[in-house]
C-alpha cells in the first residue's frame, strides 16, 4: 500500500518558456457514433497535426484552444486526446472526463454524489511566512546541501540506472545504492544541512524505517524541512540522500507484507515511486504543541497550494479494471501518531485511513515510522538492530543528486519558473 504518497504520478514538461506544466494520465478518445446513426466515412487525408498554447497553473494547466483541420473539417485541438498504443478500451473525451470526475460540476457522472477534493491545510502558510511563494521544496531551503558533500558521498555508493523513469527536472540526477548499514549512516550525515537541522523539531532529527510497510520503501529522513511553530506545521522536503527503497526483497519480509512488496516490485510500482518522488515535499500539520498528532499531506512541486487524495489511488486501481470511478468518490486519510510507552519521537505510528468523503473509518496499509538512527546521528538500540536483521543483505538505493551543478543549477531554474508562474494565479 503507497505511504507517504497520496497523489498519482503526474508527468513534468518543460515548456519553450521553460515553465513547468503537469499532464497527467492523457488517453486517446474516438467519438463513438450516435445510436442508429451509421458511423461517418473516414476522411481522405486522415493525418491530424495539432498544436495548443499553455498557461501553467498552480498543479495544474490550462489550453488556450485553438482549431486544426482534418479531412478539411475544423477540429479543436482541446478535444484531441493522445492515447497509448493499445486504443482496445478507448473512450471518448466527455467519458474519460466524466469517468475522472472533470468538468461534470462537482459531482459523480450520476449526478448522485458531490465528489470530494482536499484543501491543503498549508495554504496559510504562503503568504503569512513565504511572501507569497507557494512552493517550498529542496531548491529553496534557509541552507542547501552543498555541493562538494554531495559529490564527495555520492563517491560512496555504487551507481543505478534510473534514467528511463524520471521526468524534468531530473533528467540528469543520478542514483546510488550501498548497503542498509551504510545507507542510514549516509543518509543522516547528507541530511544534516547546518542553519536547517538546529531548527527542526527534535523529534523529526535522525533517520526513521518505514517498519511494516507493504512497499519497497525502507528508510527516510525527517531532517531536511522547515519547521513552522506557531502554525505547528513541518514541512519535509524530498532532498538528495532523504529516501531510500530496498533493491529486491527484504530478506525479513514474510506474509502479507512480502506479498505486498512482491507485487510492488513485479508491477514496478517500487521504482516507479523512487524514481517520481524528487520535487514532492510532505506536510505535517500538527492538532497541539506536544507534536503527537499530525495530519501527513503531499505537495506535488513542493505546491502547498494543493494536495492530493489518497483515495483517488483505489479509483485509478477499479479504472485499471474496468470499473468507470471517477476520482473524488473514495477517499483517504495518513496520519503521524506518537505511539506511547517507548522513547519520546522514536515511533510513530503511520495511520493509513480510507472511506468516502470525510468518512474515513476503514483502517488499512498502516505501519510504524521507527526511527534507528538518533538526533545526535547513533544507532538506536533496539531498533537499529531490527532493522539490519530485517532488510539482511539487500542493498538500499537512494536519489543522490545531479550529474553536475550545471543540472543542478537547471532544477532549480525550473522551480524559480514555475513559482513565477504559480504566484499569478494565487
Amino acid at each position: 500500500m503507497p505511504t507517504l504518497l497520496a497523489s498519482e504520478h503526474k508527468v513534468n514538461v518543460i515548456t519553450k518558456d521553460n515553465v513547468s506544466i503537469e499532464e497527467q494520465n492523457t488517453r486517446t478518445s474516438s467519438e463513438a457514433p450516435i445510436a442508429n446513426e451509421p458511423a461517418p466515412e473516414p476522411a481522405a487525408n486522415p493525418e491530424v497535426t495539432a498544436s495548443t498554447e499553455t498557461i501553467a497553473t498552480a498543479g495544474s494547466f490550462e489550453v488556450i484552444e485553438g482549431t486544426e483541420e482534418v479531412g478539411r473539417e475544423p477540429v479543436s485541438v482541446a478535444d484531441i486526446i493522445i492515447d497509448k498504443p493499445d486504443t482496445s478500451q478507448a473512450q471518448t473525451a466527455g467519458q474519460e472526463e466524466e469517468m475522472r470526475g472533470i468538468d461534470v460540476g462537482g459531482s459523480c457522472c450520476s449526478g448522485c454524489c458531490k465528489l470530494y477534493k482536499p484543501k491543503s491545510l498549508t495554504i496559510p502558510l504562503v503568504d503569512k511566512c513565504l511572501n507569497g511563494n507557494p512552493l517550498l521544496g529542496w531548491w529553496n531551503m534557509p541552507w542547501s546541501q552543498p555541493w562538494v558533500m554531495q559529490e564527495e558521498i555520492k563517491s560512496e555508493l555504487s551507481p543505478i540506472d534510473l534514467s528511463k523513469l524520471v521526468q524534468a527536472p531530473y533528467l540528469k540526477s543520478t542514483w546510488g545504492q550501498t548497503s542498509a548499514k551504510e545507507s542510514a549512516r549516509i543518509m543522516y550525515k547528507a541530511t544534516r544541512i547546518h542553519g536547517v537541522f538546529e531548527q527542526v523539531p527534535e523529534q523529526f532529527r535522525g533517520v526513521f524505517w518505514f517498519k511494516g510497510d507493504g512497499t519497497g520503501e525502507s528508510l527516510v529522513s525527517l531532517q531536511c524541512g522547515r519547521w513552522f511553530e506557531d502554525e505547528l506545521i513541518y514541512v519535509q522536503a524530498t532532498s538528495p540522500f532523504g529516501w531510500a527503497w530496498a533493491e529486491g526483497m527484504p530478506e525479513g519480509a514474510c506474509g502479507l507484507q512480502r506479498c505486498e512488496i512482491s507485487v510492488s516490485e513485479r508491477s514496478k510500482f517500487t521504482k516507479n515511486t523512487a524514481a517520481g518522488l524528487p520535487g514532492t515535499s510532505f506536510s505535517y500539520n500538527f492538532n497541539e504543541k506536544s507534536l503527537k498528532h499530525a495530519v501527513v499531506e503531499d505537495h506535488n512541486n513542493g505546491n502547498l497550494l494543493e494536495t492530493g487524495n489518497p483515495g483517488d489511488m483505489i479509483a485509478n486501481q477499479m479504472r485499471k479494471a474496468g470499473i468507470p470511478v471517477p476520482d473524488g468518490i473514495f477517499t483517504g486519510k495518513f496520519t503521524l501518531e506518537e505511539v506511547e510507552g517507548v522513547k519520546p519521537g522514536s515511533v510513530y505510528k503511520r495511520g493509513c485511513y480510507w472511506g468516502v468523503g470525510d468518512l474515513n473509518w476503514f483502517e488499512f496499509g498502516s505501519y510504524h515510522l521507527t526511527k534507528i538512527i538518533d538526533e545526535n546521528g547513533s544507532p538506536l538500540e533496539p531498533y537499529h538492530s531490527e532493522f539490519l536483521n530485517f532488510i539482511g543483505d539487500t542493498p538500499l538505493y537512494m536519489w543522490t543528486g545531479f550529474a553536475n551543478k550545471e543540472a543542478q543549477e537547471e532544477a532549480i531554474q525550473y522551480y524559480e519558473h514555475l513559482a513565477s508562474a504559480s504566484r499569478l494565479n494565487h
